[in-house]
Protein backbone atom coordinates (compact mmCIF):
# COMPACT_ATOMS: atom_id res chain seq x y z
CA UNK A 1 0.00 0.00 0.00
CA UNK A 2 2.90 2.35 0.56
CA UNK A 3 4.30 1.81 -2.63
CA UNK A 4 0.98 2.92 -4.29
CA UNK A 5 1.28 5.94 -2.73
CA UNK A 6 4.99 6.50 -3.08
CA UNK A 7 4.25 5.39 -7.14
CA UNK A 8 1.19 7.82 -6.99
CA UNK A 9 2.97 10.92 -5.33
CA UNK A 10 6.11 10.49 -7.64
CA UNK A 11 4.30 10.64 -11.04
CA UNK A 12 2.05 13.79 -9.26
CA UNK A 13 5.72 15.45 -9.17
CA UNK A 14 6.76 14.60 -12.57
CA UNK A 15 3.41 15.52 -14.25
CA UNK A 16 3.16 18.94 -12.08
CA UNK A 17 6.81 20.32 -11.89
CA UNK A 18 6.87 23.36 -11.94
CA UNK A 19 4.30 24.01 -9.16
CA UNK A 20 5.88 20.54 -7.39
CA UNK A 21 9.55 22.72 -7.94
CA UNK A 22 7.53 26.14 -5.84
CA UNK A 23 6.39 24.14 -3.21
CA UNK A 24 9.40 21.92 -2.53
CA UNK A 25 11.26 25.41 -2.42
CA UNK A 26 9.07 27.46 -0.22
CA UNK A 27 9.13 24.37 2.15
CA UNK A 28 12.73 24.66 2.32
CA UNK A 29 12.84 27.90 2.62
CA UNK A 30 10.37 27.99 5.76
CA UNK A 31 12.32 25.79 7.06
CA UNK A 32 15.61 27.05 6.66
CA UNK A 33 14.47 30.44 7.99
CA UNK A 34 12.70 28.81 10.88
CA UNK A 35 16.08 27.23 11.76
CA UNK A 36 17.87 30.57 11.58
CA UNK A 37 15.16 32.41 13.76
CA UNK A 38 16.04 28.89 16.43
CA UNK A 39 19.55 29.63 16.64
CA UNK A 40 19.57 33.36 17.04
CA UNK A 41 16.87 33.01 20.03
CA UNK A 42 19.59 30.23 21.40
CA UNK A 43 22.05 31.95 21.61
CA UNK A 44 20.29 34.96 23.04
CA UNK A 45 18.92 33.17 25.98
CA UNK A 46 22.00 31.29 26.23
CA UNK A 47 24.19 34.59 26.42
CA UNK A 48 26.13 35.06 30.30
CA UNK A 49 24.83 31.84 32.09
CA UNK A 50 27.59 31.10 33.45
CA UNK A 51 28.16 33.91 35.50
CA UNK A 52 27.03 32.73 39.49
CA UNK A 53 24.82 35.63 39.89
CA UNK A 54 23.33 36.48 36.68
CA UNK A 55 19.76 37.72 37.97
CA UNK A 56 22.12 40.51 39.23
CA UNK A 57 23.85 40.97 35.05
CA UNK A 58 22.91 43.97 33.30
CA UNK A 59 24.44 44.54 29.60
CA UNK A 60 25.26 48.11 28.71
CA UNK A 61 24.99 48.83 24.98
CA UNK A 62 25.93 52.36 23.34
CA UNK A 63 24.17 53.91 20.22
CA UNK A 64 26.15 56.12 17.89
CA UNK A 65 24.53 57.78 15.31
Amino acid sequence: MLKNYLKTSWRSLLKNSMSSFINVFGLAMAIGVCMVVYAYIVFEFKMDQQHVKKDRLFMVTQKSE
